[in-house]
């Protein structure tokens, strides 16, 4: 009770200072992350409402490859040779084979997400900067003004699955006869990376500024060609989760964690880091822009850098 009434009057110690203004993006990152942590529990559930078509699809495809490989398991044919060589190849013509068909319904229950994850990164903005933000209304209203892009996105994403998918099938099925081939598998590969790096940019682009779905491209492309390093360490965050979920022998560990709090956490790191490459690329170019919004401004100069 009297921790209560301490509390009560002089307020908690444990909560962080908001007068106190960040001076780097690391600092804003983490008083952000503290003070909007439940917030982000309710986002993100909010968010994932829009990906339970695909969840449970992904879980229906993944429980058959598992039910058809343990059909081919099963199988005993007389000569071992013939046996081994034969299940071996069911099992991988189960598991390639099918990723195209999956991809292409996944493409679909993808686009569904698309609005809901404009609004997601429309509200993180607002927490990377910062600032307050009612995440109900302003996912909701974010949504409405974005939902073109956001199904444009989410469509083309899926799209870039399915070809990456089909191709891969296809160039590994003729480098197995002319090992030439396998340059335009690795090409295809390449071309599906740099895209997923750029994924990283395109959403916080589109709820930040006014562009064409063409200069959204082209600003993602270059920026994250530009930071490189860094973007490939920030798109990484799910896929580690999706490993160590992995590495401690299930995978639903990983599931439960971007369920939860992945999602908000992982934009919200993106965010964080693409506001420093805007201040660098973008801002200074454009009128009316803030320069390093939500940090204590720079002494003796107007040049971004935090």
């Amino acid at each position: 009770m009297g921790k209560f009434m301490d509390k009560l009057i002089n307020g908690d110690p444990n909560k962080p200072d908001l007068t106190a203004v960040p001076e780097t993006r690391p600092q804003l990152f983490w008083l952000s992350l503290k003070t909007n942590i439940w917030k982000m529990v309710g986002l993100n559930g909010l968010y994932s409402v829009f990906l339970i078509p695909l969840l449970l699809f992904s879980l229906y495809y993944f429980m058959f490859l598992m039910a058809a490989g343990g059909m081919a398991d099963g199988l005993v044919f007389a000569d071992p040779f013939t046996n081994s060589l034969l299940k071996n190849n069911m099992q991988a013509y189960t598991m390639m084979d099918l990723l195209p068909t999956y991809f292409l319904i996944a493409t679909v229950l993808l686009v569904i997400s698309g609005p809901a994850r404009a609004g997601m990164y429309y509200v993180v903005r607002n927490w990377s900067w910062g600032e307050h933000s009612f995440f109900t209304s302003d996912f909701k209203d974010a949504m409405k003004k974005n939902w073109k892009q956001g199904v444009f996105f989410e469509f083309l994403t899926g799209f870039v699955l399915l070809c990456l998918s089909t191709s891969y099938i296809y160039y590994t099925r003729l480098s197995s006869v002319q090992p030439a081939w396998q340059l335009a598998k690795y090409f295809v590969l390449a071309i599906a990376v740099i895209y997923f790096l750029m994924t990283m940019y395109i959403y916080p682009l589109l709820v930040t500024y006014k562009l064409k779905i063409w200069q959204i491209l082209k600003n993602a492309f270059l920026m994250a060609v530009l930071n490189l390093p860094m973007t490939i360490l920030f798109s990484l965050i799910p896929v580690a989760v999706v490993a160590i979920s992995f590495l401690l022998g299930n995978p639903m560990y990983g599931l439960a964690v971007m369920v939860i709090i992945g999602f908000s956490f992982t934009a919200l790191a993106q965010f964080s880091y693409c506001n420093k490459v805007f201040d660098k690329y973008l801002n200074p170019q454009i009128e009316g822009a803030q320069v390093r919004r939500g940090l204590k401004p720079l002494k003796n100069t107007k040049k971004a850098g935090a």
